[in-house]
């Protein structure tokens, strides 16, 4: 019930050109010390965020990141690398860059192996947040492989029964490849809602459904800026509980990385600094069969489910990625709609850096 009647969908709109768009979010990261090429690399995966309508990974991430530049919780020129590997895993380092260059090396990493030995595991330290999981997700099964990508997030969510900040919303993407024009890509929150929107709401005082989550009193709340100050709640009550407690397990310590109260110095609280983790899985569907015939079996469920009777009300039955890659195609054709708040607080922040907005 929450989940669908959140966020609203009646916020003030503006939109941009996507060209500007990503000229912006290029010069913010430039002017916060990020190296060219970092600055493209980060850019490209927040408006490809933006472009699918995703945008509480786009634009509005950008204070987030340079706010944790300039906390010396990310080093702008910190670059990824491969620290231990075998025939079919690998464990990178990203030195405490920003996550976009070690999620995409560890993504092609995962593809490489895989092509090779018919499977691969990836594991990365040292990182900073990836964001778009389902970007990197894509990337593989467009290199023709099925991957299963998860990443560990400061607590934002108490657990089932609790009431304290204690797991991450640790998201988990799927991604499979079809006979058709798209992979399937399936990204989702373990969390009744993304901690972003959360903060999206706080910009304009916009109230939350009740039952989503509390504050730090541990009262639930209908204030976001009091749940953000507080925590959200797990989605599907212990599933979602349990879901992301194993999600920070194999994002965290097994890949040599942290979880839980152990990030909270991502959230700026006093506590010694640890580095986030990301978890990666690639399979070559040819190991089992044919690949082909693989590719021919997912187009053909998904055509199934694309044609299943619909309930009353109900336009059309999607899959996972169908609106996502729509709102791409509309996005790069007539301009990206932004919510107004996300561009005013963009603006803030270009003008703290000295960097001009698009008009």
């Amino acid at each position: 019930m929450a989940e669908a009647a959140f966020p609203p969908r009646d916020q003030p709109i503006r939109r941009v050109d996507p060209a500007d768009l990503r000229a912006l979010m290029v010069g913010l990261l430039r002017a916060a010390g990020c190296p060219e090429d970092i600055a493209e690399i980060a850019a490209e995966i927040h408006w490809e965020a933006d472009l699918r309508g995703h945008h509480i990974q786009g634009l509005d991430h950008m204070t987030e990141l340079v706010g944790n530049i300039r906390a010396g919780r990310i080093d702008p020129e910190g670059r990824p690398e491969v620290v231990r590997d075998g025939p079919a895993w690998a464990q990178l380092s990203g030195h405490n860059g920003l996550g976009h260059p070690a999620g995409l090396l560890a993504a092609a990493t995962a593809a490489e192996k895989a092509g090779g030995a018919g499977i691969a595991v990836i594991g990365v330290k040292d990182s900073a947040d990836i964001f778009l999981v389902g970007y990197y997700a894509e990337m593989i099964a467009r290199a023709g492989f099925a991957a299963v990508i998860t990443t560990n997030v400061p607590p934002h969510v108490h657990p089932f029964g609790g009431a304290g900040a204690v797991l991450g919303t640790n998201p988990i993407a799927f991604a499979f490849p079809t006979a058709g024009e798209n992979p399937l890509v399936f990204d989702m929150a373990t969390s009744v809602v993304a901690a972003s929107h959360i903060r999206q709401a706080a910009y304009d005082g916009i109230p939350i459904p009740a039952g989503i989550g509390v504050g730090p009193d541990g009262k639930p709340s209908t204030d976001a800026r009091t749940v953000e100050k507080g925590s959200i709640g797990s989605m599907a009550g212990h599933r979602g509980s349990g879901l992301a407690l194993c999600l920070g397990l194999l994002s965290g310590p097994l890949v040599g990385a942290a979880t839980g109260k152990a990030l909270d110095s991502w959230l700026g609280r006093d506590v010694a600094h640890k580095g986030l983790g990301h978890f990666m899985l690639a399979v070559d569907p040819g190991i089992f069969g044919d690949a082909e015939d693989f590719r021919a079996a997912v187009e053909a469920h998904l055509a199934e489910i694309r044609g299943a009777r619909r309930a009353e009300g109900v336009e059309r039955v999607l899959v996972p990625g169908d609106r996502l890659f729509e709102t791409r195609a509309r996005s790069l054709a007539e301009g990206v709609d932004m919510h107004e708040s996300v561009w005013r607080e963009a603006a803030k922040l270009a003008v703290s850096l000295g960097v001009e907005m698009p008009g």
